[in-house]
């Protein structure tokens, strides 16, 4: 997204507190455009009356109701603000303005808001599998294994990625934590809640960005630099990110990890996370894929934020490559179709062929359809069919993998034209 309009401009209200009537006016019409707005009565109508029954969570902002809009059959997750929340107006309208315009595959969507009266409430699309938090924690949940986990992780980091370089300005999520890391139907992780954000410096400055703000957060996960100096930058996001990579690995709560590990500073990390690693997962993780995962932890853990590595590090060159070392790719549709197959990151975003479909697809990689060679590959011209849709044109590059390091360096590529194609 190229831009971001300004915050004053999307709400207006006669005066600072909630009052009879928080909104004297009606929100612009560009935000109008953006963003559906609903009425109390529509809201009301789609929860029963927010029915505790259709309760699905509750936070420092207010209840989580499932519901149902007016003739659809597709749940929607209705965010209620408290009246005596902590959270008021100038949250939601973070809220709203940033998600109406911000797309990315792992922040959650923005469906619609309502403001009547003194009810503040936000609709967003349902995340079926609940939060990461609940796996993690809730022992009446199977808990997840090593490589989903992984994949939340790198979903979280792409995210994060994107606030902090997607939009024309810095934006610093300020709460990252598991009880807003989301999953869908397909276990992709959706980065929530907004409420806290801070816009900062245009994205394309290579200086960090600095926000003079009060300390807002969340104990446990917070920036003990933010902390100290009341300084945000987006490595302070890179830092609770830090914790929720102890706490996936753990399934220990954020605040113990956190007073356990820096209480205990001179224990090296490496150390102290093979004290703490979930039993579940031992002896299941590769030990170069842990030797990688425990070093990006532990730079996001630094206490001087300038020495943490920013979210594009993290995401592309480290995450990435430690995905290629953990995560096994299928060989053909029959395994990638398992129901007891986990789809990888590469699978989620780009489609896999099978052999027989390119080979269709070039006539048995017919000498007369080349039209080019490099080094270690030629070029086919092809035509297939993708989805039962129509023929398409393509250039098939057929490489040569005569060693591991040409195959991680196939799949490298494929990771970050995948992610590339994201970030534009």
């Amino acid at each position: 997204m190229g831009f971001l309009y300004g915050f004053s401009c999307c709400f207006q209200s006669s005066s600072g507190d909630r009052g009879t009537r928080i909104l004297e006016e009606q929100p612009s019409s560009i935000i109008s455009q953006l963003c559906r707005q609903f009425s109390l009565s529509e809201m009301q109508s789609a929860t029963n009356n927010f029915h505790n029954s259709l309760k699905v969570g509750e936070g420092s902002f207010g209840n989580v109701y499932k519901g149902y809009l007016e003739n659809s059959s597709t749940p929607v997750a209705i965010k209620r603000c408290k009246k005596d929340s902590v959270f008021g107006l100038s949250s939601l309208k973070n809220e709203v303005v940033l998600l109406s315009q911000l797309q990315h595959p792992n922040l959650i969507s923005l469906v619609g808001f309502c403001i009547e009266g003194t009810e503040l409430v936000l609709v967003y699309d349902y995340m079926s599998n609940g939060s990461i938090r609940d796996h993690l924690h809730r022992g009446n949940i199977d808990p997840l294994p090593w490589k989903r986990r992984l994949q939340i992780c790198i979903g979280v980091a792409r995210a994060l990625h994107y606030l902090h370089t997607g939009a024309k300005y810095t934006i610093i999520h300020r709460n990252i934590k598991t009880r807003l890391i989301l999953l869908d139907s397909n276990w992709e992780p959706k980065v929530s809640s907004l409420l806290l954000s801070k816009r900062g410096a245009l994205s394309t400055s290579k200086s960090l960005t600095r926000v003079k703000s009060d300390v807002k957060g969340t104990l446990g996960y917070l920036d003990p630099e933010y902390y100290n100096t009341s300084m945000l930058t987006e490595k302070s996001d890179v830092f609770s990110f830090g914790i929720v990579l102890l706490e996936v690995v753990s399934a220990k709560r954020a605040k113990e990890v956190n007073g356990e590990y820096f209480q205990g500073f001179n224990q090296s990390l490496r150390s102290y996370a093979n004290e703490i690693v979930d039993a579940i997962l031992k002896s299941k993780i590769d030990s170069d894929c842990w030797k990688t995962f425990v070093d990006i932890t532990k730079r996001c853990l630094l206490l001087e934020g300038r020495e943490r590595p920013d979210m594009g590090e993290v995401e592309v060159s480290q995450i990435g490559i430690m995905l290629l070392k953990c995560i096994s790719f299928p060989v053909s549709k029959k395994t990638s179709s398992s129901k007891n197959h986990s789809p990888t990151v590469i699978e989620l975003l780009c489609h896999q062929f099978s052999l027989e479909d390119l080979k269709r697809s070039t006539n048995n990689f017919n000498q007369k359809l080349i039209v080019g060679k490099g080094g270690f590959s030629t070029v086919y011209k092809g035509c297939l069919k993708h989805n039962g849709g129509s023929d398409h044109t393509i250039a098939l590059k057929l490489k040569c993998c005569n060693s591991n390091q040409h195959f991680l360096e196939f799949m490298k590529e494929i990771e970050l034209l995948c992610q590339l194609i994201i970030l534009i």
